[in-house]
């Protein structure tokens, strides 16, 4: 997923945030 317009710092919290709500998501289904 890229997001326009973000520093590259929040490119990589919005990354990590997204990750995070990947992992969380595919544990909660497991």
């Amino acid at each position: 997923m890229v997001v326009s317009g973000l520093k590259p710092y929040e490119k990589s919290v919005v990354d990590q945030i997204i990750d995070d709500y990947s992992q969380w998501k595919s544990a909660s289904n497991a």
